[in-house]
């Protein structure tokens, strides 16, 4: 019975805007889930950039293993029995140096230019992220060799994508409260100037529900990678209007 109201408003809510009073009726489970789907569909551009980025660091790890000459750290020493030259790979948020040697006099800037940045610098295993800076000497990584660097490029395309889910949830709970919690105070005074009486529950519910087209409408247009400017405050005008076309159906308070 809920997927079907659910859907029905969904319906509605593209193709015939005044059907969305049903909203009114929504009880907090059902208004919960609607909020769960709005959320999950703004979360879909990022998603897929964050993805997109996670691919390149993992594709850039199998690039950094296979060019490392094979080594070890003994004695907290970097050796090698091949030649060691130092290379540079960077993707759109993984800045890697391999420079053990200490050749390029701009390695350790290198690392900051993008997201995260590690590298093997004279004095250390370098790693950067936009919260801090670590640097581990030779003499503390007794052992280190190519398998070693390999889990470590692991682990570090691990917590980028559990981070990045939490971090993408995180905001775009954020977002959408925030952003349903404006059209709400403006959909109230749109109801008072219209002399109609709800409460401030089922404005949230009808303007939720009024949010999808222009939600959706962003969504496509970003997946395609179309940028348009001023997007809340477009959203924000196109769901206070159809909120307006179904407020219109309603009979105003007595005075």
């Amino acid at each position: 019975m809920t997927t079907i109201q659910l859907s029905n408003l969904f319906i509605a809510s593209l193709s015939d805007p005044k059907k969305l009073t049903a909203a009114l009726q929504l009880k907090k489970g059902k208004a919960f889930l609607y909020f769960i789907f709005i959320l999950l569909i703004s979360a879909i551009p990022a998603g897929i950039e964050t993805f997109s980025t996670l691919s390149n660091i993992n594709q850039a790890g199998q690039e950094i293993v296979k060019e490392l000459p094979p080594f070890t750290i003994t004695n907290g020493t970097f050796t090698s029995k091949e030649t060691v030259k130092n290379f540079t790979k960077e993707t759109t948020s993984l800045t890697f140096v391999f420079d053990p040697k200490g050749t390029d006099s701009n390695a350790e800037d290198q690392l900051s230019n993008r997201l995260i940045g590690v590298g093997f610098l004279k004095d250390g295993l370098h790693f950067l992220t936009p919260f801090q800076e670590n640097t581990y000497e030779y003499q503390d990584l007794e052992g280190m060799d190519n398998q070693s660097v390999e889990n470590f490029l692991g682990v570090i395309k691990q917590l980028g994508f559990y981070s990045s889910i939490f971090v993408i949830l995180f905001m775009t709970i954020i977002l959408t409260l925030m952003n349903n919690l404006l059209y709400t105070v403006f959909a109230n005074l749109i109801t008072a100037l219209t002399r109609r009486r709800l409460p401030f529950g089922q404005v949230w519910n009808m303007t939720l529900v009024a949010s999808t087209l222009p939600t959706l409408f962003f969504v496509v247009t970003t997946i395609f990678g179309i940028q348009i400017n001023y997007q809340t405050q477009l959203t924000l005008i196109v769901t206070v209007y159809i909120y307006y076309l179904a407020l219109r159906t309603l009979p105003k308070a007595e005075v």
